[in-house]
């Protein structure tokens, strides 16, 4: 897509869409096309799909007439023009494009060895690994005896095995920042890129993923700062850190955690007795009285959402809501602490295209953004993950099927294991056999269970 332009409008990260040259150089004034005021002049085009969550991001053509909204839920756009005189073509999501699925190669077991099939069941690289991660911008990474490397999607190995797996969870993904994976050779740590070769020397006793640019090493007992270069940004003086979001960094000194800046100076004491990493402007952190419970502080340190809960869910924010339990139950907040959803749920899982798994009495059911129960408890198991590419692994009795954003059970449960769907399939495990699905349940490839 040529000519390009982005925008950030307050707190709302706007996203791209085709501008003409003249708007890259001479943008629409901002009293003129000012998207949250002018929206009420569009009209409707084209719906793709329904946004079933808040609209998180807009993106306006340069001359104002044509406006793209983005919902959370990670499957929604839609396309909107002001003087109604022109249709835009459908879009696509590149994540779930046709091409891109059509491209897609998939990880396989069989007979004891790691290779690949492609989306049609047929196998594109043969299997000959111990171990076998999906591909991420077109390498892969795969163990040979006990030492990884990297192929690309003809299978050819583009970096020899050559590093242990020490950090193997790394391996199988690599997606942590810039493609940058942290090795261990000997007894030091280094980094290296995607095609394996080494860009930090091993030099250092510990070291963590990127974030932000800036990645935690340690050096003897205390930890500091790298950047991509391998450069120490910030010397060696903490006893542990929870690595940088949001432009600061949790570190701990004594028994003690607060926050860093990207200097490495200290913008907020240490105080609490433990904290999360930065989401959405908020940390959530313990400070220990009478009992643990968990709160919220701001960017300078101050408790804005006072000290009450027994647990909060993974960092504590997302997408304008926190997960947290009261006694034995698990409600919803917003930013202000005030509640969304009374704490009722037995158990709560993250959100994904706009729905989160909630239980009650046993069973499993969906609840939206606003806290409504739009699929009733029912199943008796699902996964973390939730929805993905619209579609929701869950269990009833001991076998498990698949269930659309209505709850309507798609494919029957009938599977002993089953995965979430990427990339149009889904891996399952039934009797004897594992093998991957499409969306209608047809096996596309199968071979025996280990």
């Amino acid at each position: 897509m040529k000519n390009l332009t982005k925008l950030t409008i307050g707190l709302i990260s706007v996203g791209l869409i085709n501008c003409s040259q003249e708007g890259l150089t001479n943008p629409p004034r901002r009293d003129r096309r000012d998207p949250i005021t002018y929206a009420a002049k569009i009209s409707k085009v084209r719906t793709l799909t329904g946004h079933s969550s808040p609209v998180a991001s807009v993106a306006i053509s340069s001359d104002g007439q044509t406006v793209v909204s983005g919902s959370h839920d990670n499957n929604t756009i839609k396309i909107w023009q002001a003087s109604g005189r022109a249709e835009l073509p459908p879009a696509e999501s590149p994540e779930d494009s046709e091409t891109e699925e059509e491209q897609a190669l998939f990880p396989i077991e069989q007979n004891g060895k790691w290779g690949f099939i492609d989306r049609t069941g047929k196998i594109a690289i043969n299997p000959q690994f111990d171990k076998a991660g999906p591909f991420y911008e077109g390498l892969a990474a795969v163990k040979i005896g006990e030492e990884w490397g990297v192929i690309d999607r003809t299978g050819k190995i583009v970096s020899n095995p050559q590093f242990d797996d020490d950090n193997e969870l790394a391996w199988l993904y690599m997606l942590l920042e810039d493609g940058l994976v942290p090795v261990k050779v000997g007894e030091k740590w280094g980094v290296i890129d995607r095609t394996g070769k080494i860009v930090i020397n091993p030099q250092f006793d510990e070291i963590r993923g990127f974030s932000e640019g800036l990645a935690p090493v340690k050096i003897g007992e205390k930890w500091g700062f790298i950047d991509r270069t391998g450069k120490i940004v910030i010397n060696p003086q903490f006893d542990g850190t929870w690595g940088f979001s949001e432009g600061l960094a949790g570190v701990v000194i004594g028994h003690k955690f607060g926050f860093i800046n990207r200097t490495g100076k200290i913008v907020i004491n240490p105080q609490f007795d433990w904290t999360r990493s930065f989401s959405e402007g908020l940390a959530a952190v313990v400070k220990i009285g009478e009992k643990w419970k968990w709160g919220f502080i701001d960017r300078t340190g101050k408790i804005v959402i006072n000290p009450q809960f027994d647990k909060i869910l993974r960092q504590g924010f997302s997408e304008g809501l926190a997960a947290v339990k009261i006694g034995e139950k698990w409600g919803f907040i917003d930013r202000t602490g005030k509640m969304i959803s009374n704490p009722q749920f037995d158990e709560i899982r993250d959100f994904s295209e706009g729905l989160a798994p909630v239980e009650i009495g046993e069973k499993w059911g969906f609840i939206d953004r606003t806290g409504t129960m739009v699929i009733n408890p029912q199943f008796d198991d699902t996964l973390w993950s939730g929805f993905s590419n619209s579609l929701a692994p869950v269990k009833i009795g001991n076998k498990w099927g698949f269930i659309d954003r209505t709850g309507k059970i798609v494919i029957k449960p009938k599977f002993d294991k089953a995965w979430s769907f990427r990339k149009g399939l889904a891996r399952v495990e039934m009797g004897n056999e594992s093998g991957y699905i499409d969306k209608t349940g047809k096996f596309i490839w199968r071979c025996c269970a280990n």
